[in-house]
This record gives C-alpha cells, structure tokens and sequence, in this order.
C-alpha cells in the first residue's frame, strides 16, 4: 500500500521533506537522509522539496475547467496525431508574449503564429496533440536567472563557463544568439557553441524523470509552486479548446538516477526496491539509457498506474505515449490501460514497442501487444520510406513490397503478391508485418529522436535531383502514413520541412538547432554542422550534401509543402476506408495494383474497396484508388474493371498545380490511372444515389496467372537429348523449376521446347543468377563441370525481358558432428561478446546460446539447434544494435534475398547493414546446421564475403 496521513487546512501549499531513518544498501550503512515525495503532486523549484496541495482546489483550475468539452474521435483508427516539445513551440517564436515563449501558457495565446498552425491543421482533420515529457525532470536547472539561452550575453556564459568558445572572442555584450547567426554554417562553431551551453541553458527532451506525477516546473511562469498545475491544465483546456485532444510523454521505464545520487528519490524512500539489478553484482541496471525501473515489482507497477490515472483524472490527458514501452511487461501496460479507461473511457496508449533483453517477463513489445489496440510505433515501412528507395531506380522491389504492407496496416494476416508474384501474408515478409488490429499501429517517418525527414532523405535522394522534386519527394513520403491503415503520427514541423541541420539526437542540442518556425520563413537547414549524425556518416559527408544548393529550400517551398500536407489530412479525414477499425475489413477492401515481377519500380497502387457486398463506409464514394508516383517520369497504371474514377475533388483545386494533370480513362472492363512524377494522387469512383460497385481488393492478387511460354513444355535437351525427366515445371509468376542429377564431369545443354523452335535458350539468351554455380559458354550451350555425381535444382525465372537461370547443387542433409570445435581465437572482429548468432524470431530476436555459430576453423563457422517451422533470421553479433550482420544475398543481385530460403543450396553472403530486413527459411522439425563459410578470416563489409547452407543433420 501507499501511506498517507491527514493534516490540518492550514499545511495547504507547505512545503515538506521526508526524514528516513534506514539502511542503504550502495553504502551500506545504517543512517538519516531526507527525500522529497517520490507522489508529490507539486515541487519547490528543482524538486527540492515536496508541496502539500489540493487538486481540486478551484485557484488551481482555469475557468470552465470542470465543464469544458473535450473532443471526441469517432473511433481511435480516426485519429492523427501530432507531436511536439512544449519548448520548441514558442521558444523562438516572436508572435508568442515573451513571458509566455517555451511555456505552457504560450498554448492558450490564441494569435500566435504556433497557435494559428495549430487551427489550420485542426481545420483539416488533426485530431490529437501529443507534447514530450512534461512531469518533473532532472536534467534542467529551473532557476531562470542561472539559466545560459539564446537570449543571454556572452558575458553571462562566459562568468559559468570560461572554456566556452565566445569567450575572449566576443563581444560580452552580445547576445549567444546572434553569435549563432553570425557563425559560417558549414564549420564547427554552431556545434562547439552549443556543446558549451549544453546543461546550462533550459532546454532537453525531458526522458530523465525525477517525480512522476508533478508537471515540470520549467515550462511555467513560477518554478516554486503551484502555478505549474494551473498552467498545465490551462494548456490542455486551450488544445481542448482548439478541437485537440491531448496526449502525454510518459516515462515509467528510468528514472535521472539512483542510489544516492542528487535528484534520485524513490531509491532513498526504498532503497533497491524499485530498480532492476544486475543479479550478480547487485547495481541498478541501464539498459534503457539511465536507471532501471523494475514495473514487476507489485509497488513500482502500482505508482506507474497510479501516476497514469492521476495525468488523466486531474489533467484530461486524452492518451498516453510510453517511452520504451518494451521495458514493461504486456500484463503491466494492459493493467494501466483499463485502470485508465475506468476514469476515462476513450483514452489511448501507444509506445515504443522495440525488443528488449529477456529480463523473464512477457514485454509490452510488438509482437506481445498485437491485438491488444495498444498501438507500437511501426518500424517495418519506416526504414524503407526514409532511405529515399522509392525514388531510387536501382532500389529492391522489396522495399515497395514492405511499404505496402505498411500502407496495409503491418497487418500479420495480409495477403499481398510480392515481387516475385507470389501471394504470401505479411508476417512471413522479409520485414515480417506483425499487426492483428489497425489500432496496433502508429504509422510515421519522423519523430523527436533521430534525424528529421528531410534531413534523412538526403542522404538517400540522388546528387542532381533538383530543390522542387526533393520537396516533392518530401511530400510523397511525409504523407504515405496519413494514407496508411493505422494510426498517422507526425513531428511538429515535418509539415514545413523541418531541418535539425543533419542532427540525429537534438534532445540536449538547445533552441538553435531545435527550432521551428511557424512563420514559414526557414526550415532550419544548414545552420551549423551537427554535434550528432547517423552511423557509418562523417562530417565530409553532410559537407558534400549541405553544400549541394539543391538541398536549401526557401519560403515557397515550405508554404507550398505545408499546404499539401494538409490536402492530404483533409482527403484522410474525408472518408472512413483511410482508418478501416478491424483487420478483417482491411483484408476485404485494401487492394495494391502494379505488383509481382514485372511490376513498374517507384510506383504503388492501392484500392480501397466500398462497393456492393460490404458496409457502407463512405456514402461518397464507392471506392478509392491511390497513386503514388515516386518515379521521375509520369506513369500509367490499368486495373482491371476499374471505371468510372475522377481525381479526389481536394487535388482538382490542388495548391499543387501538377497533380491537377493526373487523370483517368476508361477502357473496356478497365480502367488507367495516369499520374505525373513525384506525385501521389487520390482518385474516387463516386457514389451516386444507392452503393454500387467499387473495386475489389482481389482483382490483381487473384487474376489468372499466366505462363511465359504458354503451353509450350520445355526441356533440358543435353548432348542426348531429352526424356520425360529432362521436363520443367511450370512453379508460377514466370519460373520454371526442374530437379535432376548430373553426372561427375563436363555437363553441356541447352533449354528448348520439343521441336526446338519454340523455346531455344542458350547462354547468350539468358543471365546467370548470382547464387548459380559456375555456368560458362560453350558455342551456345551451357556448361557445368561437375566434381562427383549429385543432385541439382535448375530454376528458369522467364517473368523479366531476360530470363534469368540459377542452377543449385542441393546437398539436402550433412553429418552434423563432423566438424570439430577449433580451439584457435576467432579471427572474425565480431562486435558484441564476439560470437555470431543465428538470430531471429526462432530466438526472440536476441543472442541466444543455443543458436551460436561455433568456429571451426579455416574461416568456417557452424551453429547446431533445433528448428521447427517458418522464421526469419540473420547471423548477427549479440549486441542490441546487431552490428555485426551477414545474410543471404538474392539471386539477381547484392540485397538481402527475401525468398524463402531452400535446404542445401549454398547462398553468396554480404556482411552489410540490412536494417531491419531478413532472410528467412521454413524447416520441418528437426535439428538442422546453418554453416557458414567466410572468404577471408576477418573481412571488410561488402558482398559476396563468404557462402551459407542450411542442411538437415544426418546424425
């Protein structure tokens, strides 16, 4: 339980610390030490002391506080959700009042510039605004005089930091921010500046929480006292006001510190109780970033729900985001949700669903709380969207396959013909789609954490791709999750190709670099070089990219990128088939077009089905179609029996006047969308009078699939000719597949049809596949020497203009003890303990023991485990970055090979990056080696590194 006891009236808005007389166990000693309330509900400035106060003391409410309408979602797959920092909405911004800049009353300034893009998007169909961290923190020093910010001089700076740059440099009178625009972008001066305020000024994230249920006394008027509860409550009413509902930052999963350090709290009222511990050593865990909470523990689980109640009860806080939500357990997370709804019935929790290390509990992870309608932020089309792939020529269609899925709601049970023709559902995807409810998935390609969308695009976008078409891609990309099933969640200023200037982690980075300007004239680019960038990135890299004039946007940029975010939030928000509430309805109406393997790369064709034989959903319309042009070319796409379609009335009166060209024509029992470059385009079939037909899901998924060749049976004709066995068999979406043996020695043939003239294939008609053995020319024919006698899959892939020839020697089984462990170092530098592993959801994709590679010797590597059914798996190091990565690469070229890997074949290995793609395989029960075979003892990443087989063990 909680204790508690009752004072007299006159202790109201006291003062007060807790004296504790106890044994501690980092000292362990015996002895006095004094705390503030670890459920304090209000704070002296830096949460020194606790303050006795009645929240439902009316001084403490803003006027119609109790009565206020609080907007209402009709279903929360209707939602979209914008997320910002309290500080960055007006700490810059000079519309605000100066009192108010970087605080919560600047929400409640109804003219400001922030405020009135607030309106605009609310008019468009914004539902929810969802601030960082807004509880008590640690790291900023609340004391507003001792504070260094843009607004102070370098004197100020100076007298606290004297190794601060400006110092001796400046001029003391001049104030940090003009030091800052006076500074050469393309140098370090930006960053050394900043690095030199850093702890200092009043700006950070907020993820170090001290007490849970205070609002931070840094975004109010008065940092002692109670004016951060009127304030905070002021700010919700006034985004309430707006048509807003509001949503919280939560972070349960840390606290700033522990032991007895300054700032720790709940480790000096119980010490050890509420902190994860290393078993052995005893010490308070920091897997998260900072101190581990424990949420098993009956106490600690207890705050958090208590704390979550209190934010919704007190605050109307309409949902919850929990930062690195895997951290608790699923049983912790569904708990606090219906405690939460038994006080407010149509709230919602989202998080951070990554995987965590196995601490023996089931986590609130993403696999775990599929179902649930607890959303996860969704990485799966995420990586692909900000890689730029789209708008790549050479890029996997893969990357297409898995952005489908994503526009499909990451559903596990989604049937979608992949690249190479085949229908397959979305979990056994090479990014395994993992959803069982729309509401499962937050939808997004930006948030406060890592690089902004524009910053991440660049790297990705080509060298001479001009300003105009980068804001376009831009748009493409910024708004897919708004046309996604699922949840749309978008950073505050990605609408305005908001820039950190190339910085990847900003939370402590100040208001130079966190700016956002809502007054249209600057994204923030290129205003110094990043103190952090992404991994494998140097600072000549960004050098090359910002000083590329193609990347400076301008004003008419911005405004223009602004105004066709919201187009799409208004044609979102138009109809109910963009936020479909059950899977199953997704599966029904949600259709993609331009797929398979002779699909048009850069190019996505999704139908959203309202026709006859369904709930009527949009009485507007009878179906939806959606073009998203990422190619550099206008691109024409045919659906068979789509008719009757007009481009959405939203993009006829376009700020957009390109998209205004794109078009539909009617053919016989089909239909042609035609949309220009670098464009995504809504079309609808309106609905006149009564429903009438839409456009099936099924409709290019399920057509006929016919063969390359027809009818016509081809043969491996060698130099005796060809029997029944010699005969290929048609597998499917273009590929022909023949099992033979082939005798030791020089084997020569060609493929034909019977009579030869049909189908006459030799080696200069074909390309070899890369995972082929070796096949070279001989007047034509194709030859392959053969060692000994054995068994060998030929595979004819016919489905491009040149037909691609991989042949395999299959060695289905192998004696699993056979190779000894070596007793030599690994000659690997492997990252993590310095072993591979095969890693996977087989092993709840973390380093497992059972699944290691062993060394053998000679660059060879085994791993010996029990296996059972489909998984996908990559041989990564045990670190949770997985570093050190190798994979299968495709048959036609260098990316991950995401088919389903066969039993005995050898694969051409790469030792890249693969992000969150994988190989996968499907094995019978059994025990099965996974051997691997490396060129060289500790090669450079690249491809075509070493070689990998999958066998079944023999004995």
């Amino acid at each position: 339980g909680v204790w508690s006891f009752t004072a007299p009236l006159s202790n109201d808005r006291a003062f007060y610390q807790y004296e504790l007389s106890l044994y501690h166990y980092t000292n362990q000693k015996f002895q006095t030490l004094v705390s503030s309330d670890p459920y304090s509900v209000s704070l002296s400035e830096n949460g020194v002391y606790s303050q006795f106060v009645n929240l439902a003391d009316e001084s403490l409410k803003p006027t119609d506080w109790d009565s206020h309408t609080i907007p209402v979602v009709a279903g929360i797959e209707d939602a979209i959700i914008y997320e910002g920092n309290i500080r960055d909405f007006s700490i810059r911004d000079e519309s605000t009042t100066t009192a108010n800049r970087g605080k919560y009353l600047a929400f409640t300034e109804q003219d400001s510039a922030p405020v009135m893009h607030l309106k605009s998007l609310v008019a468009s169909g914004l539902t929810h605004f969802q601030i960082l961290p807004a509880n008590d923190i640690a790291s900023v020093n609340e004391n507003f005089s001792a504070q260094i910010n843009l607004t102070s001089t370098v004197d100020e700076l100076c007298a606290i930091n004297t190794a601060a740059p400006v110092c001796g440099v400046e001029s003391g009178s001049a104030t940090l921010l003009s030091v800052f625009e006076s500074y050469d972008p393309a140098t370090t001066d930006a960053k050394l500046l900043t690095q030199a305020i850093e702890g200092l000024d009043g700006y950070n994230f907020g993820y170090d929480p001290k007490h849970f249920n205070a609002p931070d006394g840094n975004f109010a008027s008065n940092t002692d006292g109670v004016s951060r509860i009127l304030e905070m409550r002021s700010m919700n009413k006034a985004l309430h006001d707006m048509g807003l509902r509001t949503s919280l930052d939560v972070v349960y999963n840390h606290t700033n510190t522990s032991g007895l350090y300054n700032n720790s709290v709940l480790d000096l009222v119980v010490p050890g109780y509420y902190y994860r511990r290393d078993l052995t050593t005893g010490g308070v865990m920091n897997a998260t970033c900072c101190h581990d909470t424990e949420t098993e523990h009956r106490m600690m689980d207890k705050l958090m729900l208590d704390s979550l109640v209190m934010w919704a009860t007190e605050y109307k806080f309409d949902a919850f985001r929990f930062d690195i939500m895997g951290s608790h357990s699923k049983t912790s997370i569904v708990n606090a949700l219906a405690a939460v709804k038994a006080v407010d019935a149509d709230t919602y929790f989202y998080g951070e669903g990554w995987s965590r290390p196995n601490e023996g509990y089931e986590q609130a992870g993403q696999n775990e709380m599929a179902g649930t309608e607890i959303g996860t932020f969704n990485d799966r089309p995420r990586d692909t969207m900000l890689s730029a792939s789209l708008f790549n020529d050479a890029a996997s269609l893969n990357d297409q396959d898995i952005m489908r899925l994503g526009l499909s709601g990451t559903l596990a049970d989604y049937q979608l013909q992949n690249k190479s023709g085949e229908t397959e559902l979305g979990k056994n995807f090479s990014q395994s789609s993992y959803a069982k409810d729309p509401a499962d998935i937050i939808n997004y390609v930006s948030k406060h954490d890592g690089a902004t969308l524009w910053d991440k695009l660049q790297y990705g976008l080509a060298t001479d791709m001009s300003v105009d078409d980068r804001v376009r891609a831009q748009n493409i990309t910024i708004t897919m999750p708004i046309m996604s099933q699922g949840i749309p969640f978008l950073q505050i200023g990605g609408d305005l190709i908001r820039s950190k200037s190339m910085d990847r982690n900003s939370y402590n980075n100040g208001d130079w670099y966190n700016l956002v300007d809502f007054t249209k004239n600057t994204n923030n680019w290129n205003v110094g070089l990043p103190i952090e960038f992404e991994n494998g990135k140097t600072l000549a890299d960004i050098a090359d990219i910002i000083n590329n004039p193609e990347t400076t946007v301008n004003a008419s940029h911005i405004s223009f990128a602004g105004d066709v975010f919201n187009e799409f939030v208004s044609i979102r928000s138009s109809s109910k088939l963009f936020s479909l509430a059950t899977a199953q309805d997704v599966y029904d109406r949600v259709g993609f077009h331009n797929t398979g393997a002779k699909q048009t790369k850069g190019l996505i064709v999704m139908s959203l089905d309202d026709g006859t034989g369904l709930t009527d959903l949009d009485t507007s319309n009878d179906a939806i179609v959606v073009v998203i042009n990422g190619s550099s070319e206008e691109q024409s796409h045919t659906i068979a029996t789509a008719n009757g379609f007009e481009l959405h009335s939203v993009q006829q009166n376009s700020v957009d006047t390109t998209v205004q060209g794109a078009s539909f024509s009617q053919g016989t029992d089909e239909g042609t969308f035609t949309v220009p470059a670098l464009t995504t385009a809504v079309f609808v079939k309106p609905q006149i009078g009564a429903q009438g037909s839409g456009l099936a899901a099924g409709v290019t998924r399920d057509a006929a699939d016919e063969a390359p060749y027809g009818n016509t049976v081809i043969y491996l004709n060698d130099t005796n000719g060809f029997d029944d066995e010699d005969t290929f068999s048609y597998a499917g979406n273009g590929v022909y597949k023949l099992d033979t043996v082939l005798a030791a020695g020089e084997q020569s043939f060609t493929i034909t049809s019977e009579d030869s003239i049909e189908v006459n294939l030799g080696f200069t008609d074909v390309s070899i596949g890369g995972n082929s053995v070796e096949v070279t020319n001989d007047n034509g024919s194709f030859v392959v020497n053969v060692d000994t006698e054995g068994s060998f899959t030929f595979i004819l892939d016919a489905s491009g203009e040149v037909p691609v020839l991989t042949i395999s020697s299959v060695s289905l089984t192998v004696n699993c003890s056979a190779l000894m462990d070596s007793t030599d170092a690994i000659p690997f530098a492997i990252a993590g303990d310095g072993e591979l592993y095969v890693k996977g959801d087989h092993s709840g994709w973390v380093a497992d023991e059972a699944y290691r590679l062993h060394y053998k010797g000679n660059n060879t590597y085994q791993a010996v485990a029990e296996f059972d059914g489909a998984m996908q798996f990559k041989l990564a190091s045990s670190d949770g970055s997985w570093s050190t990565q190798l994979w299968a690469q495709a048959a036609d070229s260098t990316a991950i090979d995401d088919t389903n890997l066969a039993l005995g074949v050898t694969y051409s290995v790469s030792y890249e990056d693969a992000g969150t793609d994988n190989n996968k395989t499907t094995l019978a029960a059994g025990s099965y080696s996974f051997l691997l075979t490396l060129n060289e003892a500790n090669p450079s990443k690249g491809s075509d590194v070493g070689t990998m087989i999958i066998q079944q063990c023999s004995e």
